[in-house]
């Protein structure tokens, strides 16, 4: 029986059986494609390109190509494919080698070639945020004028799309220094159907995290560096105690040469009047020295009396309003109002210490905290999760549809609701 569901394609692999689900192209649906992407972008004729993929082994008959220019038009598509039960294949540059980005049969091809219209750099953060269907030569070559690069360089990178390459989690030469594409990347933005087993989600923008040497940029204010004399003994390595302090780790593989850009780099900050001090580490027991200080603060914090402990993330520029919004809110009822944090990817744990729990200082405290995250579009949980503690309010910032994937995608590994219940919406 097994045998009859299956074909040879071109390499001699055994693939599967058309599936008698899905639904053929009508001229309706022709017509449909046509009012949401314009006539000139749903294509019946010259698509070779599109129905083979680069090793020319696997080729399929796709009954038309789309080339929507938005997130609005791939979710319209999506709507009435899902309706329909019309079968999509997702397609980028078309330079991967199995067959991954060309129909089997009949299925459409949405490709995302137009969908390069949003590009966004931040130079304090090396953060870039862009469409699915820029090419990533295309990317390094813009990013190069702000003096950084894509961390991701492939042999195809003249033709291969950002949006495949986070699809495949590509790795490409620089694996060894950078690691793949997924160690880059802050967040996809997705479409969705109606339904959960049709094809939903198409990436249209991604997120990815530039890096140079650069392995930590940490965060401490003053405040906490206050609590860790006071509840640890833990002194600043710096002669002063500064409004900030950053510590700045870098990962090469070159000691010396490492060494030589970081006194560039602190020479340069305080030569531009960035910084009041500064000091290199020229040992393993001085890092260590530095790294306590940061790694210690949780413990210090939980040593100043009862904490109110808050991970989340925010947009550099909102990265320390949320302290200063919170002390002017209710500091008459605190100890001390802390922020240490990763400062690289905008993760800040905001602490807030009290004699005791108090139920006046907690409602003060939320849901103020988690809706003034979620308006500066931040999110409530950076990296601890939601858990108890946040579910209340674990939908600020979501979508109806997107807490609907999420529930649907645990009913799928988790269908009669067994695995860490009460923990989801």
């Amino acid at each position: 029986m097994l045998l009859k569901s299956l074909r040879f394609g071109a390499m001699g692999l055994a693939t599967m059986a058309r599936d008698t689900r899905f639904a053929t192209v009508q001229d309706a649906d022709i017509r449909k494609f046509e009012s949401i992407c314009g006539r000139d972008h749903v294509r019946t004729t010259e698509i070779d390109g599109y129905k083979m993929d680069w090793t020319k082994a696997f080729k399929g008959d796709p009954a038309c190509v789309l080339l929507p220019a938005s997130s609005e038009e791939v979710s319209a598509i999506l709507a009435h494919c899902s309706r329909r039960k019309i079968a999509v294949v997702p397609q980028a540059g078309n330079t991967g080698l199995v067959g991954g980005s060309v129909p089997l049969y009949d299925e459409i091809v949405l490709s995302v070639k137009r969908i390069n219209n949003h590009f966004e750099f931040d130079e304090k953060t090396g953060v870039l945020s862009c469409d699915a269907g820029f090419i990533l030569e295309e990317l390094d070559n813009k990013l190069a004028s702000y003096g950084f690069m894509m961390p991701l360089d492939l042999g195809a990178k003249g033709s291969c799309m950002i949006g495949g390459n986070v699809a495949t989690c590509a790795g490409g030469i620089r694996l060894l220094r950078y690691g793949n594409f997924h160690a880059h990347l802050l967040g996809l933005t997705v479409v969705g159907v109606e339904t959960f087993e049709s094809c939903c989600d198409v990436l249209r923008m991604a997120r990815c995290h530039l890096s140079e040497i650069l392995s930590s940029f940490e965060f401490m204010d003053r405040e906490i560096m206050t609590v860790l004399d006071e509840s640890l003994g833990l002194k600043p390595v710096l002669k002063t105690n500064p409004r900030f302090t950053l510590l700045v780790e870098t990962s090469g593989s070159n000691e010396a040469h490492d060494k030589e850009k970081m006194e560039r780099f602190l020479a340069h900050c305080i030569d531009d009047g960035l910084i009041s001090d500064g000091v290199q580490a020229l040992s393993a027991s001085e890092s260590s020295a530095m790294w306590r200080l940061r790694e210690s603060a949780p413990m210090a914090v939980a040593s100043d009396g009862f904490v109110f402990k808050n991970d989340v993330s925010l947009p550099l520029k909102h990265f320390y309003q949320l302290t200063e919004q919170v002390r002017l809110r209710c500091s008459d009822m605190t100890k001390h109002i802390v922020t240490y944090g990763h400062m690289g990817d905008g993760n800040s744990h905001l602490n807030i210490t009290a004699e005791e729990f108090s139920k006046e200082l907690y409602d003060r405290l939320y849901p103020f905290i988690y809706e003034w995250v979620s308006v500066h579009g931040g999110s409530i949980s950076a990296e601890h999760g939601i858990g108890q503690l946040k579910l209340p309010y674990s939908g600020l910032g979501k979508s109806l549809a997107e807490r609907e994937i999420v529930r649907r995608i645990k009913s799928l590994f988790d269908p009669n609701g067994i695995l860490n219940p009460y923990k989801s919406f």
